[in-house]
């Protein structure tokens, strides 16, 4: 249906964005801190739905776009059927709120969509079937259905719930799936040459007659990597406050300030029970954090520079970088691009950037080390062997675990190298110098629990969860006690199915974001039969970095999608783009079918940057876990200076929001911040800081929203009589 210029004009230049400033601005749409709430991105999406269609009303591509901006509203309205928020625990649709009729507006709006695509696929069924009979066979079109709909949701206590929801949100998936197969292939001709001669600018051609080129960098991975690293920098600062959110990036911090003052460990605390924190050890002259110094290291420069905050944003950049130089070593330039772009906007990538945790670095290493080896297999150059080894040196004081993954996988890759006297010379000086770098961390050892071969971390989870509880393998010993994630006590097959379903689950919502399920493609190469050798190799990375975690008992909980297996995304995103690139037609000299391919892929993660992204970020990240940056800000108000500031409530969140900000020595110029957990101990706490006014602050659990300021200052004799 046309519309007139004057009224596309005006939807599209003047009311959608008034709508958007109305939303914005409703109160309606903000959270008890003020902060907007998640339900704002309906609303939202749809006001982009509406300009969407007004701004192809009167294009050739107006059927495209209706369908388009049904599948954005479509998203959005499933978004809101999640319940996910700032708490720790799996996301899961509120199936029964939606049969029950407790939300029945959004449960009419999702049945309309249903109904408005089951009606375009019946009247396109004549075109779509020989389509698909030419590309699969029957069991190939199970495989890949079953992967669609059993990674669609994840487990639940109650087995009914389970398969409710699984039930349900597979549909939702094959539904999303045929309303944007619908958008992209009644593109017109016309459309389709415009989309193609932008295509070929950006990416070149998909075909595997273009050569491979190696390249270190262009302007077009520049771009993506200043948009990435600005993407999660602008998160951290709006969404995470530039604060830690989970204990491991307390520690992460701590850590990092006590190395940036020149420190391996830092003299205990007066008082140590009121600065009881998790993954800290606690001596009787020393505490530390015991996890890997290769992260804290890395983040010790942001801290000696007071921006801590900064490091994982531009590592976010820099793996973007070094991606696309990996890539060109084994793609051509369509297929990098375009591998590149989807890598680049992925939700899991950002969200993890723009955190405090190891996995950014981690990944950087990887990567390095892997283009070393690849410029070893072409070049045969000695200094290439010498930076892949320092790298996955480096990779295992991060995460020691997935430097063993990278280290079998490398290795076998290096095996490739052309002549005996290459893979003699180059190998071992990739090996030898892996194992110096990684060995450098026994000193570490050594001084931290007295022994170079038991680190520190497995010491400590040792003295106070038991013998061998955090170690590697299977047995009743295994385990931390936390029911909620690991409900089976020790590690057995049981344990190792749970995990691979959360992780697997989490993939497929994380990696890309899109509203048809991130591992369809991944899914369409694997039951292809039309894998390559790269693709293999890739497949055989997946497998790798799962494989070595089947054998640790826990999956990494539900923070920032499935962080163990981090380093598969990379992998998972080529062979998601081999699976695009596979659907198109080899017959089609025109190129249209590889065409309408691209825009597929690229119509979902358009969606998701402007649904899933900005959805994810408020409704769970903000607060997340009910950690807040509010101490900087009330210390500043109320002009706290060296002063004692007693804490009250739960360890986490309460006290360790508020520690990160401790100084390593706690001199005297420096505020103390300390855990008020009992009069016994607060007078101990004043007995150990004489000459410091006394405040009184209640947490978020105690308030139920921020950080109040009860008393302060006030004298010690006048806070002991208090009545707690």
């Amino acid at each position: 249906m046309k519309i007139s210029t004057t009224v596309q004009t005006w939807v599209t230049a003047f009311i959608v964005p008034l709508l958007c400033l109305w939303v914005v601005l409703d109160p309606r749409f903000l959270g008890a801190d003020g902060f907007v709430d998640g339900s704002i991105m309906l609303p939202l999406s749809f006001a982009f739905a509406a300009g969407l269609l007004a701004w192809s009303a009167n294009s050739s591509w107006r059927v495209s776009g209706a369908w388009l901006a049904l599948a954005l509203a479509g998203q959005a309205i499933a978004l809101q059927l999640i319940d996910a928020g700032p708490r720790i625990h799996y996301q899961h649709f509120r199936v029964g709120e939606i049969f029950s009729g407790t939300v029945p507006l959004l449960t009419v709006l999702l049945a309309v969509q249903v109904l408005i695509v089951i009606t375009g696929v019946s009247r396109s069924w004549y075109r779509i079937t020989p389509w698909i009979q030419s590309k699969f066979r029957i069991w190939q079109l199970l495989l890949i259905g079953l992967t669609l709909i059993l990674f669609s949701a994840t487990l639940s206590p109650s087995i009914t719930d389970y398969v409710s929801e699984l039930i349900f949100a597979g549909i939702l998936q094959l539904v999303n799936l045929a309303n944007l197969a619908l958008a992209v292939s009644t593109l017109p001709a016309v459309t389709l040459a415009s989309l193609k001669k932008r295509y070929s600018v950006l990416f070149g051609r998909f075909n595997n007659d273009e050569p491979v080129i190696p390249v270190n960098t262009d302007l077009y991975a520049l771009v993506l990597a200043v948009l990435v690293a600005s993407l999660a920098l602008g998160l951290n600062v709006f969404i995470y406050e530039r604060h830690p959110h989970l204990a491991d990036e307390v520690v992460y911090l701590y850590h990092a300030n006590y190395f940036a003052q020149g420190m391996l460990t830092m003299p205990l605390p007066p008082v140590p029970d009121a600065f009881n924190m998790d993954l800290m050890t606690f001596e009787d002259h020393r505490w530390y954090c015991p996890v890997p110094p290769g992260w804290p290291l890395m983040l010790a420069i942001g801290s000696y520079l007071n921006v801590p905050w900064l490091i994982n944003p531009l590592l976010a950049g820099i793996s973007v970088l070094l991606a696309y130089a990996l890539l060109r070593e084994i793609f051509n330039k369509g297929l990098s691009r375009l591998i590149l772009l989807l890598f680049a906007l992925s939700p899991w990538q950002i969200f993890l950037a723009m955190s405090f945790m190891t996995h950014t670095f981690s990944l950087v290493a990887t990567l390095l080390s892997a283009l070393a080896v690849a410029r070893m297999r072409r070049q045969k150059r000695l200094a290439w062997a010498l930076v892949g080894g320092i790298a996955l040196g480096v990779t295992s004081w991060i995460r020691p675990l997935e430097g063993l993954a990278i280290a079998l996988l490398l290795g076998f890759w290096m095996l490739g190298i052309d002549g005996w006297k290459y893979k003699f010379r180059l190998i071992p000086v990739y090996i030898l110098s892996s194992i110096l770098v990684g060995a450098a961390v026994l000193p570490y050892n050594k001084y931290l629990t007295g022994d170079s071969m038991n680190f520190p971390i497995m010491a400590y989870n040792d003295k106070y969860y038991g013998e061998g509880s955090n170690s590697m393998g299977f047995g009743p010993e295994k385990g931390l006690g936390w029911t909620t994630f690991d409900p089976f006590p020790g590690h057995g097959l049981i344990d190792v199915l749970i995990n691979n379903n959360l992780n697997l689950y989490q993939l497929n919502v994380e990696l890309f974001g899109w509203s048809a399920g991130s591992l369809f493609l991944f899914a369409v190469i694997v039951f292809s039969g039309r894998m390559r050798r790269q693709d293999y190799w890739m497949l055989s990375a997946v497998l790798m970095i799962i494989g070595v975690h089947c054998f640790y008992w826990f999956s990494g909980g539900p923070d920032f999608g499935a962080r163990y297996w981090y380093l598969t995304i990379l992998p998972l995103v080529v062979l998601s783009v081999r699976g695009l690139v596979i659907l198109a037609d080899e017959h089609d000299k025109t190129d249209a079918s590889i065409t309408r391919l691209v825009s597929f892929g690229l119509a979902f993660s358009m969606l998701a940057t402007i649904n899933y992204l900005p959805w994810r970020a408020i409704d769970k990240y903000h607060h997340y876990l009910n950690m807040r940056g509010d101490i900087p800000k009330l210390v500043k108000q109320h002009n706290i200076g060296n002063d004692l500031v007693l804490i009250r409530g739960q360890r986490f969140p309460d006290y360790m929001s508020a520690a990160v900000y401790n100084a390593p020595l706690m001199k005297d110029d420096s505020t103390v911040f300390a855990w008020d957990r009992s009069l016994e101990l607060r007078s101990h706490l004043i007995a150990a800081f004489p000459d410091r006014n006394i405040w009184l602050v209640d947490g978020p659990s105690v308030t139920k929203q921020g950080y109040i300021l009860v008393k302060g200052p006030v004298n010690p004799e006048d806070i002991l009589q208090e009545v707690r």
